[in-house]
């Protein structure tokens, strides 16, 4: 059976995420981690190009049998394709699943790119187009161009939730959508005195989810991964690995979420932050 998990590369390329103390993860390490992914039924790997060394990693240990999707930033005019190639060579495949626009705020600014991207899915290299969004305002002005993308990559965890009311109208469209940040790049994880100054606000929401760790005697991982893997909408959950340990903990989780599907509740709404500057990364002091 296909697992909802998505296996996130961005640790594999660069030193990334707020709860990260151990910088890349090994190139022997990240071979594992492929292996066990195809092992337990995930079809799904998220990359980019801006993913530091992730695709030429991930090429050299061989990932054909995975659905890949990769995101391209802001390539100048006319070089789309040429992008899309450099990504398959580094990659080491024939085609891709997807390739999602990274950069809306280029994308904006040159609306032919998307078709441009159309025209290269047509030539067979690519199955799905789409976009990487941050904000639902950004899915408004692809609304407003009259785009429909095959698929969406959203930011969705129990603090940010404002793509929550988006997710029916996704579907009756026929888009896949795909979600990343499930953990909030580690900071729902965080142990309440390790907080940054930054985020106190919503340093009781974490101890809540403490509590509730505590009470059904689960990780916080699993309440995390729960929450989204409850919610039909939503086709695939990405999910970055800083390590090996890391990892077993994930696969385990999403494990415990296939048994426990619909035996236990969670009320987000005690959980939902509309504050930015928290919700959203680049918005975090270094």
């Amino acid at each position: 059976m296909k697992s909802k998990l998505a296996l996130g590369t961005v640790q594999f390329g660069l030193d990334y995420g707020i709860n990260n103390a151990g910088g890349k993860v090994p190139v022997e390490d990240v071979k594992k981690i492929v292996e066990q992914a195809k092992d337990a039924g995930i079809s799904v790997i998220d990359t980019a190009q801006t993913y530091g060394n992730s695709e030429e990693i991930l090429g050299n240990i061989g990932v054909q049998e995975f659905d890949v999707i990769t995101k391209i930033t802001s390539p100048k005019e006319g070089t789309l394709k040429n992008e899309i190639l450099f990504s398959l060579q580094r990659l080491n495949i024939s085609s891709l699943y997807g390739v999602l626009v990274h950069n809306f705020n280029h994308w904006h600014s040159n609306p032919d790119s998307w078709n441009e991207l159309g025209r290269i899915k047509q030539d067979g290299v690519i199955k799905k187009i789409g976009f990487s969004l941050y904000h639902p305002e950004q899915w408004h002005l692809i609304q407003e161009k009259g785009i429909t993308p095959d698929l969406l990559q959203i930011p969705m965890n129990l603090f940010n939730q404002q793509f929550r009311p988006y997710l029916l109208q996704f579907k009756k469209a026929g888009i896949e959508v795909h979600v990343r940040s499930a953990f909030l790049q580690g900071l729902l994880l965080m142990d309440t005195e390790s907080i940054p100054l930054q985020f106190l606000e919503i340093k009781s929401k974490i101890e809540l989810l403490h509590q509730l760790s505590e009470k059904w005697n689960v990780s916080r991982t699993n309440i995390c991964l729960l929450w989204l893997w409850q919610n039909s909408c939503i086709d695939h959950i990405v999910v970055g690995i800083d390590s090996i340990m890391q990892w077993r903990q994930n696969l385990n989780a999403a494990q415990w979420c296939e048994k426990n599907f619909n035996t236990l509740k969670i009320d987000a709404s005690v959980f939902m932050c509309e504050n930015e500057n928290i919700i959203n990364p680049s918005k975090w002091k270094n």
